[in-house]
């Protein structure tokens, strides 16, 4: 395992980790801050609106149950205020505006030096989103990840902390 921290663009990188797995398979994950520049934000989250993905999200009220569709709108409205609309054929559109954004954050995996799944948790005052698209290859990987050893245990860690990040925020808020 080989952690690095380095400066991709503009962006700065928070974590830049690799995995092997006993088969050889290269797994490298990288977190940085999601920028709240308009043009920024929407270059990052383009694969959100042409690939099929996952929405899951938290308010006051809950954990609202997974959704799968595409990015259809994303507007930045202030420099800590995002609005989106996600959608799939046939159901209707969830429109979430994140208001007062405390954190954020954008996960590049890639496998074998491909790009395989992509991860988005966003934590606003009274809202939590989390967005992920892709990751065939990554979840077979992690699958022998686990069984290597105990470091790279890390890896199926790092994946699934977003959505595990989601659910802490909503059982430390008060449920109306």
């Amino acid at each position: 395992m080989k952690q690095t921290t380095a400066r991709l663009t503009r962006r700065t990188i928070a974590m830049h980790e690799q995995f092997t797995t006993e088969a050889g398979v290269e797994v490298e994950v990288i977190r940085r801050p999601l920028p709240l520049i308009h043009s920024e934000l929407i270059e990052d989250l383009r694969p959100f609106f042409h690939v099929p993905s996952l929405l899951q999200y938290a308010n006051t009220a809950g954990v609202a149950p997974a959704s799968r569709g595409r990015l259809l709108d994303l507007e930045t409205l202030a420099p800590d205020q995002v609005a989106m609309t996600f959608g799939s054929k046939g159901a209707p559109h969830i429109q979430l505006r994140l208001s007062t954004i405390r954190s954020r954050a954008l996960t590049i995996w890639r496998v074998n030096d491909v790009l395989d799944a992509l991860q988005v948790l966003i934590v606003a005052e009274d809202i939590v989103a989390y967005l992920q698209t892709g990751g065939d290859a990554l979840l077979h990987s992690l699958a022998d990840l686990q069984q290597v050893g105990s470091h790279n245990v890390k890896a199926v860690e790092l994946f699934n902390e977003p959505i595990l990040m989601l659910r802490e925020w909503v059982s430390c808020r008060p449920i109306r």
